[in-house]
Parts: C-alpha cells; sequence; structure tokens
C-alpha cells in the first residue's frame, strides 16, 4: 500500500468512526422528568371487566395473547376489583401497568349508556386541556 492510499485509508475510517459517533449520540435518550410533564387525557375507559379481546387489544402494549390473559385471569379469580389488580396478570408489570393505567376502568364510573356499556366516557376536566395530535 503505498502512502497515499494509506492516508485515503485512515482518512476514511476517521470519517467512519465520526459518523458513527454522530450516529450514537442522536439516538442517546436522556432522562425524562415524568412528573414535569403535562397530564394526559385520554377520551374513553375500557372497562376490563367486560371488555372483550378486540377491544383490550385497543391498550397500549395488549395483544391478543396479553388479552386473552386478562379474560383468562377475569374468569379464574374474579372481576377486578381495582386497577392496579392488572399486576396479577401474567407478562402485566410495573411498566405495562403504568402505560395501561390512564386508558383502563375497573367499574362503571362515568358510564353513560347503562350498565351493559364496556367503555365509559368521562366528563373532561377542566383542569386538563383536550389536545388534537392528528392521529
Amino acid at each position: 500500500m503505498t502512502p497515499a492510499q494509506r492516508s485515503r485509508f485512515v482518512f476514511a475510517m476517521v470519517t467512519l468512526l465520526a459518523l458513527a459517533a454522530l450516529a450514537a449520540a442522536a439516538h442517546w435518550r436522556y432522562p425524562v422528568d415524568r412528573a414535569a410533564l403535562p397530564e394526559r387525557s385520554t377520551g374513553y375507559r375500557i372497562n376490563v371487566n367486560s371488555a372483550e379481546q378486540d377491544e383490550l387489544c385497543l391498550l397500549p402494549r395488549v395483544g391478543p395473547s396479553l388479552a386473552n390473559y386478562i379474560i383468562e385471569r377475569r374468569q379464574t379469580v374474579g372481576p377486578f376489583t381495582a386497577v392496579d389488580q392488572l399486576d396479577q396478570v401474567r407478562f402485566i408489570g410495573g411498566k405495562t401497568l403504568a402505560r395501561m393505567r390512564d386508558f383502563v376502568t375497573v367499574g362503571n364510573r362515568g358510564a353513560k349508556f347503562g350498565q351493559g356499556n364496556r367503555m365509559s366516557f368521562p366528563a373532561p376536566s377542566p383542569s386538563r386541556e383536550r389536545v388534537n395530535r392528528g392521529d
């Protein structure tokens, strides 16, 4: 390898390393103070005591298998009396429960359409501002 080829090779390697370092820095995630974030507003809550599999799949991080585990736990142990009891379901841990908490209910609180209602629509709170994200 001639000196000119060697210097081109070294330059190419240094450039690739610099690009890799920039890419790694761009994807670096800094810790987020969740207490400083605004409270999330949800338009509806799914009642886990009466929801079917397709409705449970609307929840974050819940697919058909996890929905079946929720239904199975509900049928074997009985209805949930608190949202925190979802952590008794197989494969639901603290992180999954935290993501689901704003979207689930265990009772008929806020239901407007009678006893058979599967989704309850709470009245909007004046302290929360509804944001249209275009999703």
